[in-house]
């Protein structure tokens, strides 16, 4: 196939601010990882596959196969999709006291 660039498993990204590797990122509609630290105007990677531990929102219990959203206001996931952006689905339980479960991102 000559117009194949990449897999798409991760996309290059210009850091609006700092970055910290492990966090949330939103590039439109899509939801990743940022891969490693960056500062404001460098260039980083984003996974936007994968299974990752992420915060939750307080209180809320979460089964493996939910779907689950990212809320930008309160920089985490949760279930309620108004308002709110896919990010992917639970791979396993997370208890209402925990504060990170694990998602597998999907596009």
């Amino acid at each position: 196939m000559k117009n194949f660039i990449q897999k798409g498993d991760f996309i290059d990204v210009v850091a609006g601010g700092t970055v910290t590797a492990g966090s949330v990122i939103k590039v439109g509609d899509l939801i990743g990882i940022a891969t490693i630290d960056a500062i404001s105007g460098e260039t980083y990677p984003v996974a936007l596959t994968g299974v990752f531990s992420v915060p939750k929102a307080g209180s809320l219990a979460i089964s493996q196969g939910d779907t689950v959203y990212w809320d930008v206001t309160d920089g985490n996931f949760n279930k309620t999709s108004t308002d709110n952006f896919k990010g992917g689905h639970a791979v396993a339980d997370a208890l209402s006291a925990d504060t990170t479960f694990l998602i597998r991102l999907a596009q």
